[in-house]
């Protein structure tokens, strides 16, 4: 309406240099907190949960992580190779 055209949601994005090599997820749960994880973990009825040995990593106050403006069940984001 009136020309307003809403802004495309964005992933979140971590800055995976701060991130263990042996994590290569990061997701954030409905509460807001975001953790790495080391295998594809599966979602809940409100967050994230972890089906590999790994313990997951809380990233959310690392300075390179920045919250995305997509529902927190799309905000899986996948560690690229070399990074």
């Amino acid at each position: 309406m009136f020309g307003f055209k809403r802004p495309a949601a964005f992933k979140d994005q971590a800055n995976w240099s701060q991130i263990p090599e042996n994590y290569n997820f990061v997701a954030r749960n409905r509460n807001g907190r975001a953790f790495a994880y080391g295998g594809l973990p599966r979602t809940d009825a409100d967050s994230w949960v972890n089906v590999h040995a790994v313990d997951p990593l809380e990233v959310t106050k690392f300075h390179g992580y920045v919250r995305g403006s997509c529902a927190w069940y799309e905000s899986l984001v996948v560690r690229c190779a070399g990074s």
